[in-house]
């Protein structure tokens, strides 16, 4: 996945790769732990799900490479 297509703070919905369905949303965690939390859930209200932490945006970017993840941001 191309860097620019990661968006932080945005809800996106997952439409190939690992997690079919799920929400996902990424908070930019550096203030608390200087990484980023990677929130995967199967309700679009995040309740019930889990997360994931990252170090790095370019441990993020193999994140998602690594998922196969297709994703339609912006999803309410």
């Amino acid at each position: 996945m191309s860097k620019s297509n990661i968006k932080i703070g945005v809800v996106g919905k997952v439409l190939a790769g690992d997690d079919i369905g799920s929400w996902v949303r990424i908070d930019d965690d550096s203030e608390n732990t200087g990484g980023f939390l990677i929130h995967v859930n199967p309700n679009p209200d995040f309740t019930g799900g889990g997360d994931d932490w990252v170090e790095s945006y370019e441990d993020l970017v193999g994140y998602f490479d690594e998922s196969g993840w297709e994703l339609d941001w912006g999803m309410k």
